[in-house]
């Protein structure tokens, strides 16, 4: 092996041959060079085990891995990688979308069921029907005000 005054060192066919034999001549060495492919093998292990706990925190966020937009703030995001702060990113970047409260929910749940079909939409009421099974005039009153608030 020789160096140049720049520092860069190069290699002949000779030395590196000399370097071969006494590798296998000296343990030390032999045994560094199996600890530096046990260490690329562990760290290789930790990347894919980092990889699949942030994939499993963007599916415990809500977030459809298989859908292009996901993948793409997937690899974007680079926040902190909870279920809890990915899905806040996910709302501002429109990827999902929460309802603003409980009877807003509760109403798209019902608009979802009647447009798959599972739910039916409330029959019509027979308010003359109600109001002749009517026992008090407090109870007429209050159909009345409740056929007001249904027109």
């Amino acid at each position: 092996m020789w160096c140049g005054l720049k520092g860069e060192c190069h290699m002949s066919e000779y030395d590196y041959e000399d370097e071969e034999q006494s590798e296998t001549r000296n343990p030390v060495r032999a045994r560094m060079k199996e600890l530096e492919k046990q260490l690329a093998e562990a760290e290789r292990r930790a990347q894919a085990a980092e990889q699949a706990a942030r994939r499993a925190a963007f599916l415990e966020a809500g977030l459809d891995t298989s859908n292009k937009m996901t993948e793409y703030f997937m690899k974007a995001y680079d926040g902190e990688v909870t279920p809890e702060a990915i899905k806040q990113a996910a709302v501002e970047a429109n990827l999902i979308s929460t309802p603003n409260n409980g009877e807003e929910a509760a109403a798209w749940k019902r608009t979802e069921q009647v447009a798959n079909g599972s739910g039916t939409a409330q029959p019509p009421v027979d308010w003359t029907k109600r109001i002749n099974e009517a026992t008090s005039q407090a109870e007429v009153e209050a159909i009345l005000a409740e056929a007001r608030e249904y027109l």
